[in-house]
């Protein structure tokens, strides 16, 4: 993938990022908590990857997985980006059970059904990461250890919605250009504490090369 080899070139951001993560939690002992969130098509999914490589003893959980069955949405007229949509109350639970360092069973969302499958067991490591569009949300944000947003320009988030709802989701460009509309608005509403509270700001330019806008924790 290109945008893993592009993250992969920018090893010296990624080395930063953990190295503020190690110093701020050298004395912890319980499992940490890093919302990793932003707008869908900004990369967060390959950043997480390129994280959790680099940060020892580290997971992922993908929170599109905590989404509600596609044709309950659609009856209720909501995108994943609304909160509505997603199984905040389940995902609070799984939070803090992941703070005490107890195992979860995640929901396991298929994106191309739209429709939730059984359950799966998710052990947390040291640190957890949160990778998802709702992760900075108030409510997911603030029982959150660490936040990280990531952004990207207008027309780079739609042009990587457009290849990857047309190749995963097989969705029309009308419903893409629909979907991407209100991403864009839910994260503007919703997102915007996490945003602005983060404890690192990244921008994913055009050829997926990431840079660190903000850096609070150094």
């Amino acid at each position: 993938m290109d945008n893993i080899r592009s993250f992969v070139e920018n090893d010296s951001v990624i080395n930063a990022i953990v190295k503020c993560i190690c110093s701020k939690f050298k004395d912890a002992t319980a499992p940490k908590l890093i919302a990793v969130g932003g707008p869908g098509g900004c990369g967060k999914s390959s950043f997480c990857m390129m994280l959790s490589n680099a940060l020892e003893s580290s997971s992922i959980l993908p929170l599109d997985n905590y989404r509600i069955p596609r044709n309950e949405r659609g009856q209720r007229k909501l995108y994943g980006s609304h909160p509505d949509a997603n199984r905040i109350d389940l995902l609070l639970e799984h939070i803090d059970k992941l703070h005490q360092g107890k195992q979860i069973n995640c929901p396991v969302y298929d994106t191309v059904t739209g429709t939730v499958m059984s359950d799966k067991p998710f052990t947390p490591k040291q640190f957890v990461l949160l990778d998802g569009e709702i992760a900075t949300y108030a409510q997911i944000v603030t029982r959150c250890d660490f936040t990280i947003h990531l952004d990207a320009a207008p027309e780079a988030l739609f042009a990587r919605r457009v290849k990857r709802d047309t190749e995963q989701h097989r969705y029309s460009l009308e419903k893409i250009r629909s979907v991407f509309e209100q991403s864009i608005h839910d994260n503007q509403t919703f997102g915007v504490y996490g945003k602005q509270h983060a404890d690192i700001n990244l921008v994913c330019n055009d050829d997926f090369r990431i840079e660190i806008i903000d850096i609070r924790c150094m």
